[in-house]
């Protein structure tokens, strides 16, 4: 749930539930959640488990695992039919062409 800014003016009385509702704001901002995502090697590709819009829903609560390498993710975009993950530290993004693919590309590793 979002947290919704209240505007406080002069003479106004702050009582228990503004307080109580700052403190729910406060331990909500506190305990997002983050996604973690496990990237694996196979026959060449790297492939995400999680999906593009799923590391795209909790950007930029999101780390990599790469082997024993934890990593960000430093943007994630799409048009038309591509949908990619860039990740700090890969030379090119990871991408599917859905939404709800896996991203993936070719590698040397």
């Amino acid at each position: 749930m979002s947290y919704t800014k209240r505007e406080w003016a002069t003479g106004n009385v702050v009582g228990a539930v503004d307080l109580n509702r700052m403190e729910q704001g406060i331990e909500d901002a506190g305990s997002g959640q983050v996604l973690v995502v496990n990237v694996t090697y196979s026959g060449g590709t790297v492939t995400a488990d999680k999906t593009w819009q799923e590391i795209y829903d909790a950007f930029p609560n999101v780390y990599v695992y790469d082997s024993s390498e934890k990593r960000i993710i430093i943007q994630v975009s799409s048009s038309s039919d591509e949908y990619e993950v860039y990740i700090y530290g890969f030379p090119q993004p990871l991408w599917t062409d859905t939404p709800t693919g896996y991203p993936s590309r070719t590698t040397e590793k």
